[in-house]
């Protein structure tokens, strides 16, 4: 792992280079030499934001991490903020590359034999990913990760708008979304040979960043997967994406067919927004955090 020079690298915080080329940049976030050893965390940037995390997000849980004992890397993927360009056109292949060579150097450099890693929002989804294809990380924390609508979700959003007062004045400006289904509604119930010539999209995923979201059949069964090889994780979602997650226990129920069991815990914060603006929900995070590390047995994976 190389150095680099510049006003990060305080203390026990280092600026440092590595991968192939020594093209990723990140953050290191040593230890002191009397905390308690714990997994290092490898933090992933949340989309396009440079590795300090939206409002310093990252910063704060690194440096909460680092006090409890949990060696820290905050770094930037290939083609966001200091590091170099990716390395190969497709996206998916390069964020997964980057991923397991930060997995190389953590694990090189503390002698542990797992990790953990986190993210938010695509963050989140680049974590998961990664687990799949690599043993070696044995906990995924995703924050505002890849969710699925459900009956309840719907219903509550329609509830919410009913009793919303801006809604209703929407209705009555011809602005309401219901407006909208209205017009499209002959297209919906004519026969198909005289509706409207309309472009064939397909069944599509979900894309963020031009990175292609998992499907619910794809997510359900990483969850299997990782559960299966005792991988931890910690789902967290925010009030910020109500338009697609509206209560507590909507990710659960919108996959049946998965046994979620003590490996899996699942936190909502509907006060919270998608970047954390508010420094109490920044708290709030990093307390689920560490005590969920500190309740799993990767809790006590000790450094060799």
């Amino acid at each position: 792992m190389g150095r680099v020079s510049g006003s990060e690298a305080t203390g026990l915080e280092e600026a440092v280079s590595f991968g192939s080329g020594k093209g990723l940049v990140g953050i290191l976030h040593r230890t002191a030499p009397d905390a308690p050893r714990g997994i290092p965390i490898l933090i992933l940037n949340a989309g396009i934001i440079h590795r300090v995390g939206p409002n310093r997000l990252h910063v704060e849980l690194a440096r909460a991490l680092a006090a409890r004992g949990h060696p820290v890397l905050r770094f930037d993927l290939s083609g966001v903020g200091d590091s170099a360009p990716p390395r190969s056109s497709d996206l998916r292949a390069s964020v997964m590359a980057d991923v397991s060579e930060a997995v190389d150097e953590v694990v090189r450099w503390t002698g542990a034999e797992r990790c953990v890693v986190a993210g938010l929002c695509a963050g989140a989804d680049n974590a998961f990913a990664a687990a799949l294809r690599d043993p070696r990380i044995g906990g995924v924390v995703c924050v505002d990760g890849t969710t699925f609508r459900t009956r309840r979700f719907h219903l509550r959003r329609f509830l919410d708008r009913v009793s919303n007062r801006r809604s209703w004045v929407a209705f009555f400006q011809g602005k309401s979304a219901v407006w909208k289904l209205f017009f499209r509604l002959p297209s919906r119930i004519l026969p198909r040979r005289i509706r409207p010539r309309e472009a064939s999209t397909g069944s599509r995923r979900p894309a963020f960043y031009g990175m292609s979201a998992a499907t619910r059949e794809e997510t359900a069964a990483g969850l299997d997967l990782l559960l299966s090889r005792g991988v931890r994780l910690l789902y967290v979602f925010t009030g910020g994406i109500r338009a697609r997650y509206n209560h507590a226990t909507q990710f659960v129920d919108a996959l049946p067919e998965v046994t979620l069991g003590k490996g899996f815990q699942l936190e909502y914060l509907p006060e919270a927004d998608h970047t954390f603006h508010e420094r109490e929900q920044r708290r709030r995070l990093t307390g689920f955090l560490l005590e969920w590390l500190a309740n799993g047995k990767e809790a006590r994976h000790g450094i060799r």
